[in-house]
């Protein structure tokens, strides 16, 4: 989502007739887009501050911003403790950007911009992309969970979908310009179409998008949240061609009692009848999940139901975190009473279970054909190019000749547990 937003506010500035500056230190305008999901992501930008002191001495004129969700969660506070910030922008004010930054020039003085939470999506009709072959394409906003341990709601706001019309425009348009493959965006992509006048969910929205813009080819989502994936969904991703055969579904936690007190809304059983099911309607669909350990009142025997539930899930991957506190969460009121030692134990514990897993399954795809995608040269270059499968897979080949943004077979030869060794087949 980030990715996105940086890459809109970049359009807008370039159709205002400013140039991409080659570094920080050449630049006139430094817009800093923040994440507030984890502690760890904040400190990195708290850590950066003294940087941008240091270029503001070199350059007094250089307009210094901070935007996303950090600016919402805290305000006018970023003024307060570090003056060389001239702009403090939330996620739903960032169409404004333009307009701010040129008031900023003109007068010399700050701007706040944080009061546009729960509008309507702005960024629309910006033809700018950062890249040729994958594009990002948000269809809605916000969340209305309330999982006690997230800041999201708090800082993104409630869900808001954006209409389908709009939507099915910025997918037409990618389509004619070649893109291939296009990863829709939103907190809870599963709720979309909630408080819009039309009658559409997001089965439905894939249906109006492989009609519309067939020539993509590949069409992602993320985030799923579990509550409301279901049999609609898994059909629409069997039946619609471009839809590929890959579910990211966040479980959080392995313990039914954990889960509760994070508030997630599914047990452990509920969660893992939902992957049977999709197992069995999209056979051969890759599977991730994200987990948190270390949670308020997570006991060894929570965590052990963890490491049961990634054994018996058998996900494709996993991204694992250490819990943190943040702000304003429900959660901030529960006694924080696993150890940083013990946290940072059990990440390692279930980090080693599931790359041991990972390379198990990408190990039994040896000597499968697969359709990748290429995106890059790698970074070690030599004529050898990276790609994903349908399912995200990443896949290493080299040549014949410039592979980029082509789309070819491959025989998958050797396997690690990211990433896949593959033949390009004539």
């Amino acid at each position: 989502m980030n990715e996105r937003d940086s890459e809109a506010v970049t359009g807008l500035l370039l159709g205002r007739g400013y140039e991409a500056a080659a570094s920080a230190e050449e630049a006139d305008v430094l817009l800093y887009n923040t994440c507030s999901v984890r502690d760890h992501a904040e400190q990195k930008v708290f850590g950066r501050m003294g940087h941008f002191k240091t270029l503001k001495e070199k350059n007094p004129a250089l307009v210094v911003g901070i935007v996303g969700c950090m600016a919402q969660e805290h305000g006018e506070n970023f003024f307060k403790k570090n003056p060389e910030i001239d702009l403090v922008c939330g996620p739903g004010n960032l169409s404004q950007i333009p307009d701010l930054v040129d008031e900023i020039w003109r007068e010399r003085s700050p701007r706040l911009a944080i009061d546009k939470l729960n509008d309507e999506y702005g960024l629309e009709g910006i033809h700018y992309r950062s890249g040729k072959i994958k594009a990002l394409v948000t269809i809605m906003t916000g969340c209305d969970h309330r999982c006690t341990y997230c800041i999201v709601p708090y800082t993104r706001g409630g869900e808001c979908s954006r209409g389908s019309g709009s939507i099915l425009r910025e997918m037409k348009d990618l389509e004619s310009r070649g893109f291939k493959d296009v990863m829709l965006l939103g907190q809870n992509v599963n709720s979309y179409g909630k408080g819009l006048e039309e009658k559409i969910d997001f089965a439905g929205l894939l249906g109006k998008i492989q009609e519309a813009a067939p020539g993509i080819g590949r069409l992602r989502f993320i985030t799923s949240h579990p509550k409301d994936a279901h049999t609609r969904l898994f059909r629409a991703m069997r039946d619609l061609p471009m839809v590929c055969e890959q579910l990211h579904l966040p479980v959080q936690s392995g313990s039914t009692r954990t889960l509760r007190r994070m508030k997630r809304e599914h047990t452990r059983e509920w969660y893992l009848e939902q992957i049977a099911e999709y197992r069995s309607l999209v056979p051969g669909g890759s599977l991730s999940t994200d987990f948190i350990v270390g949670f308020p009142g997570e006991t060894r025997e929570d965590f052990e139901e963890t490491l049961s539930l990634a054994e018996e899930a058998q996900f494709d991957s996993a991204y694992v975190f250490q819990y943190s506190p943040r702000p304003g969460t429900p959660a901030l009121k529960l006694a924080d009473d696993v150890s940083p030692a013990e946290k940072a134990g059990r990440h390692q514990r279930l980090l080693s279970l599931q790359r041991a897993i990972s390379l198990k399954k990408n190990q039994a795809l040896i000597g499968d054909t697969v359709e990748v995608l290429f995106e890059s040269k790698t970074k070690r270059g030599e004529e050898r190019f990276v790609g994903r499968t349908r399912s995200y897979k990443r896949v290493v080949a080299a040549g014949p000749g410039d592979l980029v943004g082509r789309l070819r077979k491959a025989r998958i030869a050797g396997a690690a547990d990211e990433t896949l060794l593959g033949e390009i087949l004539p």
